[in-house]
């Protein structure tokens, strides 16, 4: 079986997931490869891939069918030694005037589209220095101190970096989510079985989830 996934997708989802799979079909073969949402849905709608673990909510239309089984909140990363880090929580318009480090306006645009729109409903743009896809790349250089970054609250688990995560207050929704994606007519395949393991092994409490839903995202939807 032919695995998608996005960098996120390795703080808890596939540790948690893969061994129970493995387990229980010791006689699947996997194949995972890293990618951007963006891609694993190219993937996925030209049958190079089976399955794939994306980015949720996904801001371009596709016959791809989404169910998020992971959910997060954006959180602000900091640099170690910035003033805002004294706070407990940071107001979203607090940043207004800060240098922010961006998701990749064409590797990342799903992520890039959701930070764009909470910044402004706070009334501002934006004032984006560097761009990068990962995640994982956004908080490196946030600790190397050139701006800020709105990134998936997982990604402080267990960091031992010098970059500091702070709470936001917004008015706009700061709720993301790993969803798994699949063709609609993989009924029976193991890429359902999979997907049904994940619905059915949740994030435990300790997570930095927010929820769970069991919603299918209709084709096409943003």
């Amino acid at each position: 079986m032919r695995i998608g996934f996005v960098g996120s997708a390795t703080y808890a989802m596939l540790p948690r997931v893969l061994p129970l799979f493995r387990e229980r079909y010791p006689n699947v073969v996997l194949d995972l490869r890293e990618g951007t949402t963006t891609q694993i849905l190219r993937d996925l709608e030209a049958g190079a891939l089976d399955l794939g673990l994306v980015r949720y909510p996904v801001a371009e239309a596709t016959p791809i069918e989404i169910r998020p089984v992971e959910w997060d909140r954006l959180v602000v990363a900091l640099p170690m030694h910035h003033p805002l880090t004294r706070r407990k929580r940071v107001a979203l318009s607090d940043l207004a005037n800060e240098a922010f480090i961006m998701y990749s306006a064409s590797s990342a645009v799903n992520l890039r589209a959701q930070v764009m729109l909470v910044c402004q409903t706070a009334g501002f743009t934006p004032r984006v220095t560097q761009e990068a896809v990962q995640v994982q790349t956004l908080v490196s250089l946030v600790e190397s101190g050139i701006g800020v970054a709105l990134v998936p609250a997982a990604c402080s688990t267990g960091s031992t970096r010098r970059v500091e995560f702070r709470d936001v207050s917004s008015e706009a929704s700061l709720a993301v989510a790993l969803g798994v994606a699949m063709q609609p007519s993989a009924d029976g395949s193991a890429a359902q079985r999979f997907r049904q393991m994940l619905e059915e092994n949740p994030p435990q409490n300790g997570d930095t989830v927010l929820l769970r839903r069991r919603k299918p995202v209709p084709r096409g939807s943003l």
